[in-house]
């Protein structure tokens, strides 16, 4: 046999070996990521809620308009306040509304930054007591995503774990999971995990990151395996050089 032949043959089988090794740490990396059954976007929703019925004077908001907190929504003359008053009550305004006793108005204000939803009161409209006008929806923003993990892929996730967001067009968010629960969905446990991204309340992606978006989510579980150091290298030294 030839040196020719020998180092043919050696080359072969160190290729191979490569080969072999980059699967390996290729399967190994995908054995601790998670896909989401479902996810979608949510954001903290607040009522404003009507405390005394009455007549909306004022609309200062259509739905879909963007309010900061502070913002007036609303301004409603209110027969049941001026009753309240006049039989002794004084009740005090709050952080969603002020209420003026000697003219028995209400002065509805947004208690969040984000966008008006489910528009109930209309200029010359009545509100009955304890209706609801209309939702605000917040600015801030996170993702709830629903897996089917075995029990011990459900002990590797963690609090702080990387995750990835994919938009309906396509575009990944980098994520950190906040938190992780467990429900029953016919009969069968649920891991519902919360996760939370910057970039989800970029003006840029409002569109896309609407109360209610329709996402994927992939979480990252923790690697207990012994080509965890390995896996990793790899995985930073193709991100390095932009293949990943």
């Amino acid at each position: 046999m030839t040196w020719l032949t020998r180092l043919k043959m050696l080359g072969g089988i160190l290729a191979v070996l490569a080969l072999a090794f980059g699967l390996t740490l290729l399967f190994n990396q995908r054995m601790t990521q998670a896909h989401s059954l479902s996810a979608s976007v949510t954001a903290p929703t607040f009522d404003i809620g009507s405390g005394y019925g009455g007549i909306v004077t004022e609309q200062l908001v259509e739905d879909g308009d963007p309010v900061t907190a502070g913002d007036i929504l609303f301004v409603v003359s209110s027969s049941s306040l001026q009753q309240a008053v006049s039989q002794g009550s004084a009740p005090g305004s709050t952080v969603a509304y002020d209420l003026d006793l000697e003219t028995g108005t209400i002065t509805y204000t947004a208690v969040s930054d984000g966008y008006v939803v489910d528009l109930a009161a209309t200029h010359g409209s009545y509100v009955p007591d304890g209706a609801v006008l209309a939702r605000v929806v917040s600015e801030q923003r996170a993702v709830e995503g629903f897996y089917k993990l075995s029990p011990v892929d459900y002990g590797r996730v963690e609090d702080g774990a990387p995750a990835t967001i994919v938009l309906p067009n396509m575009q990944k968010l980098e994520a950190t999971v906040e938190s992780v629960q467990v429900e029953t969905e016919d009969g069968e446990a649920v891991a519902v995990i919360r996760m939370t991204s910057d970039t989800l309340v970029d003006p840029a992606l409002a569109a896309l990151t609407r109360d209610g978006t329709p996402v994927t989510a992939q979480v990252t579980l923790r690697d207990d395996g012994i080509l965890a150091g390995p896996t990793a290298a790899a995985l930073a030294f193709l991100t390095k050089i932009g293949l990943r």
